[in-house]
């Protein structure tokens, strides 16, 4: 297949394999997006008001708009 070759070990059993990017890239792209959105399928919704409320706390205080809170830390509008 043109744009993907393997990487055999002694024993000619395929250990890695190396994908040519131009070629394939958005695939691949779109093939990382379906995992992570997979392992975040169990994970809580966050209300929209909750995000907004972040980012604008954070634009506020001076700090980086995608600052992670703690976990426990809870977000109110004002």
């Amino acid at each position: 297949m043109d744009g993907i070759h393997f990487l055999v070990d002694g024993d000619g059993s395929r250990t890695a394999v190396v994908i040519d990017l131009d070629m394939y890239g958005d695939l691949i792209e779109d093939l990382l997006d379906a995992a992570v959105a997979r392992e975040r399928e169990s994970e809580d919704d966050v209300p929209w008001e909750a995000v907004r409320a972040e980012i604008l706390n954070d634009l506020r205080a001076g700090g980086p708009a995608d600052a992670v809170p703690d976990s426990d830390e809870v977000v109110r509008s004002s």
